[in-house]
């Protein structure tokens, strides 16, 4: 379940413009209150340090957004707009304005990265995304699914940190239950026999927390998989994921232990019960087809 080496830098380059073919999520997200946890910050720990921390925290904000990374001049604005203001509210109006219609894709770039970044997973991000979205609601989920699935890329082509891919997935998922994406969102990941093994990494603590939602939206959100037709190789991929890596899999338990330790204690279920929700969800996937 391990992977090494350094967080890898997300490129912007131009093939991702081919892969962005269709819009996620629908037109219906609902409002949620937003989190109190502020960038740069652990969520729901009070005056802890910002994560860019130690010698970070002696560079002026040019020199950190350089360092993680934000090459261009827009990109670099987003990052200061985020680490300068002081509240969810703010920051939303301040890049507003820098023009989501023309800057979204850069400006959802910057926030999924410093989203995956963290040491914590942090609300904020998804929560200001969301926010974005009903602003301009297509072309900001348009962008939202480019800078996913640039992650991706960088997923099959570099050894990434098991952190990043907690932040990723909670982010996913967080933007799911809003309604700003849905299981389309995996498409362009080889879920298949041969299945890279970091993919495969990143699909386990992905539909560990997948199943720890509810029975209801679970279902909602595999239907809506079966429903469309487009979405064949999600659903196929799926349904063998569940059935070789979770249901057959005789060394599921000990796996599935090391992945439930880094779900939050207090939504935490247990191994058998994880188990019972694979063959759910499943099942499901067949029978609906």
């Amino acid at each position: 379940l391990t992977a090494s080496g350094s967080d890898p830098e997300i490129e912007d380059d131009e093939d991702i413009d081919s892969d962005c073919v269709s819009d996620p999520g629908s037109d219906a997200p609902y409002p949620e209150p937003p989190p109190t946890a502020k960038p740069g910050k652990v969520p729901k720990t009070k005056g802890s340090n910002p994560t860019l921390g130690g010698e970070e925290q002696d560079l002026d904000l040019q020199q950190v957004a350089r360092k993680q990374h934000m090459s261009t001049p827009i990109k670099q604005q987003v990052f200061n707009t985020v680490m300068e203001s002081t509240d969810l509210q703010e920051c939303y109006f301040r890049l507003a304005r820098l023009g989501l219609k023309k800057n979204s894709r850069d400006v959802c770039m910057v926030l999924v990265q410093l989203c995956c970044q963290e040491k914590g997973y942090n609300p904020y991000y998804a929560a200001l995304l969301h926010k974005l979205c009903t602003t301009q609601l297509r072309a900001v989920q348009y962008s939202v699914q480019c800078a996913l699935w640039a992650h991706f890329k960088v997923i099959l082509a570099t050894p990434i940190s098991i952190n990043r891919c907690i932040n990723l997935t909670r982010l996913i998922l967080a933007l799911h239950k809003h309604g700003d994406v849905t299981l389309a969102i995996l498409k362009p990941l080889d879920l298949h026999q041969a299945i890279h093994k970091r993919v495969l990494m990143f699909m386990r603590v992905f539909l560990v927390h997948f199943l720890h939602l509810e029975d209801k939206p679970m279902l909602e959100a595999l239907l809506q998989v079966v429903e469309t037709d487009k979405l064949d190789n999600v659903r196929i991929g799926l349904t063998l994921l569940l059935k070789e890596h979770f249901i057959k899999d005789e060394a599921a338990d000990t796996w599935l232990e090391q992945v439930l330790m880094l779900v939050e204690s207090r939504n935490r279920l247990p191994v058998p019960q994880i188990l019972k929700k694979a063959r759910v969800a499943s099942k499901a996937l067949q029978q609906l087809q």
